[in-house]
């Protein structure tokens, strides 16, 4: 029986990803007057919209010292490949560019992982919220954005997506959209401090105790379950420690992924030298725990560890489920991650139970006709059908 694979679950917002070769096609299709495209729209109400009105954000571009030097870049490039006379002028050229970096979406595969990065006009009218209600996926090249929450009206501007990963604090997520796309968020999420709160907190100082304790303006808030408030000298000092530690190993992880020859193992090695260092104050809904218990998940699995990659796939569900929308399709594909592997244990009726809930998040965020969502369903009648012979012997 051949075992699970591994899969990262990415979420499927838009992104700066200015791609020389886009950039190219587009330029050149800008020079022939190509200036519009054909698009099968979800909603009669939107307007169509062609690539020229697409938001450039050029002033903004200009004061950005990265966003500049990535444009000078691409212009660099631009004219090893096009001569001179058959490119636009440069403020065409700075439109085009501010155009793409801005209304990009992050194409992804069957599975959620990030393969390109494409313009598509209609979904690109579609603003953000960090509590959306609607959700995009992809069937190879095709965009498809579905509902996952009641809207109050049938017209589009009531309809949201998220540009970011929304397991994010608001300060990451408010961040990313200033430096990606320019504009400060302001949405009930953002302005939730108790939940934005929880996303960091720490575990009770009372070992008997399970609830999150969190921090605010004044200080830690005395544990409201059993009262716990001795936050001494050592407890901060344990917290700043293991937030240090976490930071590091992030970028430490980030060098060895993209370095020319990975090694999981160091990976895992790691991963594992940073939990040592967060279990004793860091709680399980710590976003910054659950990253690096998502990176030794998926090394396990890589290394084909299938027993510790269900121990730690286990811990980040209720992170996932706290802070993900209902319907979000990472919490989806985190359960089937987690199905699949709890199946070729022989786990089986917690296979099942996730499995189950895999299926109904996902046939509502990525549709019931996705090949994501028949895979999954295989995998459910497979898990049933060898539970279905257990019961029978």
């Amino acid at each position: 029986m051949q075992g699970p694979t591994a899969s990262c679950s990415e979420n499927p917002s838009r992104q700066r990803s200015p791609y020389g070769e886009n950039y190219l096609e587009i330029t050149t299709y800008f020079q022939r007057g190509e200036t519009t495209a054909e698009e099968t729209h979800y909603a009669s109400n939107i307007p169509f919209k062609s690539f020229n009105d697409l938001m450039t954000h050029c002033d903004e571009i200009r004061r950005d010292p990265l966003r500049s030097k990535q444009f000078g870049e691409m212009v660099h490039t631009l004219r090893v490949y096009v001569s001179v006379e058959d490119l636009p002028e440069p403020r065409a050229l700075l439109h085009i560019f501010g155009r793409m970096v801005i209304n990009s979406f992050t194409v992804t595969d069957i599975e959620l992982n990030p393969i390109g990065v494409g313009i598509y006009l209609g979904p690109s009218e579609i603003d953000h919220s960090c509590q959306p209600n609607v959700v995009t996926t992809f069937l190879g090249q095709v965009l498809q954005q579905r509902i996952t929450a009641d809207i109050c009206s049938n017209n589009y501007s009531d309809a949201y997506v998220s540009y970011v990963d929304l397991l994010a604090t608001t300060s990451e997520r408010r961040k990313q959209l200033k430096e990606q796309y320019y504009f400060d968020c302001d949405c009930a999420v953002c302005l939730d401090d108790a939940m934005d709160a929880l996303k960091s907190s720490t575990k009770c100082g009372n070992a008997f105790c399970t609830n999150p304790i969190i921090k605010n303006e004044s200080g830690f808030v005395p544990c409201k379950a059993c009262g716990f408030s001795n936050f001494d000298q050592s407890y901060y000092r344990l917290l700043q420690m293991a937030e240090e530690i976490t930071d590091a190993t992030l970028i430490t992880i980030s060098g060895m992924e993209n370095s020319s020859a990975p090694n999981p193992s160091d990976v895992l090695e790691t991963c594992e030298e940073c939990l040592r260092n967060q279990r004793p104050i860091l709680h399980p809904l710590n976003v910054k725990y659950v990253r690096i218990l998502d990176k030794a998940f998926d090394t396990c699995i890589d290394l084909q560890f299938w027993e510790p990659a269900v121990q730690y796939g286990l811990q980040t569900l209720d992170c996932y489920k706290k802070f993900y929308p209902k319907y979000d399709p990472n919490v989806g594909r985190q359960l089937m991650k987690l199905g699949k592997l709890q199946l070729y244990l022989q786990h089986l009726e917690d296979s099942l139970i996730n499995l189950q809930q895999a299926e109904v998040i996902l046939t509502v965020s990525v549709g019931c006709e996705a090949q994501l969502v028949k895979e999954l369903r295989e995998l459910i009648d497979q898990c049933a059908e060898q539970l279905r012979r257990i019961h029978s012997l």
